[in-house]
């Protein structure tokens, strides 16, 4: 685990530092007892030298067991024991040697290793037969098992202290490693987040840069602020249009700043009432017609005017915004639209005048057999006005029949059917009967197609007139020829008769005439002669 690959280096490291620190010592105490001619003592002192090398050497080589350390404990007890019987030495210094094995042997081993030295050194305490020692005292046997025992206890208490440790150590280490792992994936999301962040903040700069590229492309106008009425967009359509941009001028003087009149380019606009400073107030405006006109514009450039205010996810208002546009050219095509619709409406007036006016019948229909034209002369002759029914009905609704008064008329043949068909016709003659008319009416009708300027059929019209009295008349005339026609006769054959006569009397008398004259009968006698040399007159001759 983590927290005994800890423990393991930690005690590897100090153990070194230790006996580092113990092999500094040695080596010097084995100078100096060689300088005091301790020969004993020197040689006791360098082989615990020799022992504490070969203990940090066996270590660096990184033996993962405890091999090393017993070794060590070994050899430094065994020295310790040589130094007390052989020197002078004052004993209570041994004392850190129980405090070393427990730090680095469980309390177990260390009760052990510590216990065998505690009775070593008493019994080197104790023993009397040992040449040059340094004998003790009872009570000074007795501190130093006090002292032991105390030494014990300490070590003890660290022992289990450091195994609660790293208990503590080993669990807060889970918890640690559960905490890393959590803020593993935390930071994880966060990159991930940031990631998304940045390609967001780099989406919304392109659609930023876009949206600013598509207002500044854009022909009308447009013009942002925020609440306090500092210009925060302005693009190059709106300031072509208002002949100048933004301006460091208050709300309250933007009228006058920038010359804002009513419709009329009389009244100067009121600023609180401009479309920009509603929306700051949070209204929608639209289609606010102004004029504008300024030492820029002096003409005059007539706007129309869409206001909306800017408000963020909460509702809260963050300025406002309108968007303008030229309606100069709409206005003059307004006023000249308006002049055309009146000269038209009077000449629509004018027309419909003429066409009640005339005596003759006008009557127009579209392509669909609907009237457009029906005049007041037409519905007189024929007895109705216009009617919703189709072509395949008129013949039935006006009651219009062929001349002999009762043949109906088909639909094929009525001029204005052919007419909006694209046929013409002039002068079909038609009989007229319905209720209205009951005893009838004659008219004489021409009819003509209707096309635009691209040559499409647009409809037909159709012209006609009353012709009840020639009709009658002619009637009339052919009635008393049928009467008088046998002395009409009789009149002309006599006459011709008296003329013939005539012809043969004269005809009688020039022959007469004729015959007894002398130069005829001389021609006369010329052609018998030359009728008589046919073949060879010219040799006659």
């Amino acid at each position: 685990m983590e927290s005994d690959r800890i423990h393991v280096r930690y005690k590897r490291q100090v153990f070194l530092a230790i006996s580092g620190l113990a092999l500094f010592f040695t080596a010097a105490f084995s100078i100096l007892h060689y300088v005091e001619a301790a020969v004993p003592a020197m040689w006791v002192t360098v082989a615990m030298a020799a022992c504490t090398a070969v203990s940090i050497l066996a270590s660096l080589r990184g033996t993962p067991d405890r091999t090393v350390y017993r070794f060590f404990y070994a050899a430094v007890g065994i020295g310790l024991f040589g130094t007390a019987a052989l020197g002078p030495s004052h004993l209570y210094y041994h004392l850190v040697l129980p405090l070393l094995v427990f730090f680095f042997f469980g309390h177990r081993e260390g009760i052990i290793w510590a216990g065998g030295f505690l009775a070593g050194t008493l019994l080197l305490l104790l023993s009397a037969e040992i040449p040059n020692a340094h004998l003790q005292e009872a009570s000074n046997v007795l501190r130093f098992v006090s002292a032991y025992l105390f030494v014990s206890i300490l070590a003890w208490s660290y022992e289990e202290l450091q195994q609660r440790f790293y208990a503590a150590l080993e669990s807060k280490n889970e918890q640690l490693l559960h905490e890393k792992e959590q803020l593993t994936d935390t930071l994880d999301r966060i990159g991930e987040t940031e990631s998304q962040l940045e390609r967001t903040n780099i989406e919304l700069r392109e659609q930023g840069e876009l949206m600013e590229a598509m207002f500044n492309s854009v022909s009308d106008g447009v013009v942002v602020t925020d609440p306090d009425g500092e210009f925060l967009f302005v693009n190059p359509s709106a300031e072509s249009m208002v002949g100048m941009g933004a301006t460091d001028a208050p709300s309250g003087q933007w009228s006058e700043t920038y010359g804002t009149y009513y419709p009329d380019g009389e009244r100067l606009y009121p600023s609180d009432e401009l479309p920009l400073a509603r929306a700051m107030r949070g209204e929608s405006v639209d289609d606010v017609e102004l004029l504008i006109r300024n030492q820029e514009r002096p003409e005059g450039v007539n706007i129309s005017v869409h206001a909306r205010p800017l408000r963020d996810d909460a509702g809260l208002l963050k300025g406002g915004m309108v968007v303008l546009r030229d309606i100069t050219a709409l206005k003059r095509t307004e006023t000249e639209l308006k002049q055309t619709v009146r000269r038209l409406q009077h000449q629509a007036r004018l027309t419909e005048i003429i066409f009640n006016s005339i005596s003759d019948g006008v009557v127009a229909a579209d392509e669909n057999g609907e009237f457009t034209v029906f005049n007041s002369s037409a519905e007189r002759i024929v007895g109705l006005g216009s009617t919703d029914t189709d072509p395949d009905q008129w013949s039935d609704r006006y009651g219009i029949f062929y001349p002999d008064r009762e043949t109906a008329f088909s639909t094929g043949e009525l001029p204005l059917v052919r007419a909006i068909g694209g046929h013409p016709s002039d002068d079909v003659e038609m009989f007229i009967r319905n209720p209205t008319v009951p005893d009838g009416v004659y008219i004489s009708v021409s009819g003509r197609p209707l096309r635009d300027d691209s040559g499409n059929m647009k409809g037909g019209v159709i012209v006609f007139r009353d012709v009840t009295d020639r009709m009658l008349a002619e009637e009339a005339l052919v009635q008393a020829f049928a009467q008088g026609r046998l002395e009409i006769v009789d009149t002309i054959l006599h006459n011709i008769g008296n003329a013939i006569n005539s012809v043969a009397v004269g005809v009688g008398t020039v022959a007469e005439q004729l015959n007894g004259n002398e130069l005829v009968s001389r021609l006369s006698a010329l052609g018998k002669s030359i009728e008589a040399h046919r073949d060879d007159w010219m040799l006659y001759l």
